[in-house]
């Protein structure tokens, strides 16, 4: 009995903690007024009428931000991931206001563990009226008003979806060819014309990313518009490309404008012959996304040692350099090829048990096939072999192309006289002779005497 009056006791002090709670969790609520961005018509029907969708993006945007994004940038990036960035909510579909307006109320929660919520509002449907839907909107709470008080309700004019078609955008090679050598210079260049509506934008990246074969020379990135250089933009790097970010300020007065990105990448030394090695650039504005790619490769040859009899059998140990058609060997420094007319230090290539050696990382073109070091007991090649780099000639498919005979010559031996100099050869033969002459008067002096 007396638990049960404890119990009495202590309800009151429990429904006031609640009470406290849900006023608690009320504080923290805020209301998303979304507004169509055309009023649609009054005899439009409930199918007919556009709807929104809420995602939580609060994880996805925290994640951007520990990368280095500003606040702007990460929400013009989940703005272009759209609904893959967060997880679903709520939707529901505009209904008209005591002013006539048509919008979409959404009650949200402001913060989670004392951490701001991120939100993503997605149109689903389209107003029957409009050719295009209206862009993603993130909304990062909380948000401030002029007198730094949390706004409570907070109302959002999306904006429509500019068709892609407007914008031009391109990216190409600025030399005219698409091979290139280990640690050589690629020259890229993108060129952006804005539409006159860009200035109504807030802001516009532009990502240049390359596959690992490439590394990007920072120092070589330049921005100009109208011969003016742009210095004053959100730049953000790392060794296979950059990022840069336009500001609303920025693309109000690039409208009608004409932006060109110069920048130059180098071709590591892991490049692999014939494999495509990518350059993908992305333009985003809004949630319009336009993307250009480039494609460049490197070269090589296999070759084999061989002999020069019908049984064509492999050798090891042959050693060889390359040259180019001006008679320079190839070396290689700090990762990058490199012609000397010197031979010292140049690279060497050695045949394997198979007989096989090749070179990778050449462009296109003919080169010089020189023979240092013959197999044992063959003789070495006094000329060097013309070869021919190009598309297809180092792999086919990921597997090695055929390769280049190479042939040597036995060396020819004596059984009589040993090879050395013919001096040599000549004072053996006539002392030889001198002793089997003298046997002979020997002998005959001999039988004169019996």
């Amino acid at each position: 009995m007396t638990k049960y009056y404890w119990f009495l006791l202590l309800l009151p002090f429990l429904l006031v903690g609640g009470a406290k709670t849900c006023i608690a969790q009320t504080q923290e609520m805020v209301q998303l007024i979304v507004h169509t961005t055309q009023p649609s018509s009054d005899k439009q029907t409930e199918s007919h009428k556009a709807s929104f969708a809420v995602y939580d993006v609060t994880k996805s945007f925290y994640q951007l931000r520990k990368k280095g994004f500003t606040v702007e940038e990460t929400q013009q990036i989940i703005a272009r991931q759209g609904t893959s960035a967060g997880s679903f909510l709520m939707e529901k579909l505009v209904k008209s206001n005591n002013d006539g307006e048509d919008v979409a109320i959404f009650d949200l929660r402001e913060s989670t563990n004392q951490i701001g919520n991120v939100y993503l509002v997605n149109e689903t449907t389209p107003i029957a009226d409009a050719f295009v839907g209206s862009q993603n909107v993130v909304v990062v709470l909380p948000l401030y008003d002029s007198y730094d008080h949390p706004q409570k309700a907070i109302h959002l004019y999306p904006k429509m979806n500019q068709e892609p078609s407007a914008i031009v955008f391109e990216k190409k090679l600025v030399e005219e060819k698409n091979t290139y050598s280990i640690g050589e210079k690629i020259y890229y260049q993108l060129d952006i014309q804005f539409p006159n509506g860009i200035a109504s934008e807030e802001t516009c990246v532009v990502t240049d990313s390359a596959t690992k074969e490439l590394e990007l020379l920072t120092e070589s990135l330049k921005v100009h518009s109208e011969e003016k250089r742009l210095e004053n933009l959100t730049f953000h790097s790392h060794s296979q490309g950059f990022s840069i970010a336009f500001n609303g300020q920025d693309l109000q007065d690039l409208a009608g404008k004409t932006v060109r990105i110069n920048y130059q990448m180098r071709l590591r030394q892991d490049a692999i012959a014939d494999q495509s090695i990518i350059n993908q650039a992305t333009l985003d504005i809004g949630t319009a996304s336009l993307s250009r790619s480039t494609r460049i490769r490197t070269g090589g040859k296999w070759f084999q040692k061989v002999t020069t009899d019908k049984e064509q059998q492999v050798l090891e140990d042959a050693m060889f350099m390359i040259k180019n058609q001006q008679e320079e060997y190839l070396h290689l420094k700090d990762g990058k090829y490199c012609w000397k007319k010197r031979a010292r230090d140049a690279i060497t290539l050695t045949s394997d048990r198979n007989g096989l050696f090749s070179i990778n990382g050449l462009a296109d073109g003919e080169y010089l096939l020189e023979e240092i070091k013959a197999p044992k007991g063959y003789k070495r090649n006094p000329y060097a072999v013309s070869f021919v780099v190009k598309s297809m000639s180092y792999a086919i498919n990921g597997q090695p192309s055929e390769p280049l005979k190479i042939t040597n010559q036995k060396q020819e031996t004596s059984f009589l006289f040993p090879k050395t100099t013919d001096e040599k050869i000549s004072v053996g033969m006539i002392g030889g002779l001198s002793i089997i002459g003298s046997f002979i008067i020997y002998q005959k002096n001999r039988s004169k005497e019996e």
